[in-house]
């Protein structure tokens, strides 16, 4: 029941932003383990694998913003400063959003329980999920073969 709660929620939230004009901050994390694996996630409300990440709260920093989404989805607490990698436009339903990309190599892990994520994963670059969102591929294939970023997610 609350993945359609959040489904519902995420569709209305980007009727919204559409009629008022309005714009929104994201952020998402490639984070790598030692073994340089990649954490994925799987959202209660929508279908397919992502980058971790979410929204950023009004008058928040980007580098926060990624911190505190890193702790609320997946138990991550960041331990150096997450590098920036790129900023992108995502116009999703005709809502646009303004996601920052950031890199995390030096983290710990701890057991953690969020309503928004279903499953979380380490994944190999070359063995990543069949449902692996689009954006979040395209992002991978910049990061691991030096693909210049697009501006578009």
């Amino acid at each position: 029941m609350k993945h359609k709660f959040y489904a519902v929620l995420s569709i209305i939230r980007r009727k919204i932003q559409k009629l008022l004009g309005i714009s929104t901050l994201g952020v998402r994390a490639i984070v790598l383990n030692d073994k340089n694996e990649i954490l994925l996630v799987r959202h209660s409300y929508e279908s397919g694998w992502f980058l971790p990440g979410g929204g950023v709260d009004k008058k928040e920093p980007i580098q926060a913003a990624v911190k505190r989404e890193l702790i609320e989805e997946v138990g991550i607490y960041v331990e150096d400063e997450p590098r920036l990698f790129a900023c992108y436009i995502n116009s999703l339903r005709g809502a646009t959003d303004y996601p920052f990309l950031f890199i995390v190599n030096k983290f710990r892990q701890v057991a953690s329980h969020s309503p928004e994520i279903a499953e979380h994963g380490w994944y190999s670059y070359d063995a990543l999920p069949e449902k692996t969102s689009p954006g979040s591929k395209r992002r991978l294939q910049e990061y691991f073969d030096k693909v210049i970023p697009s501006e578009k997610w």
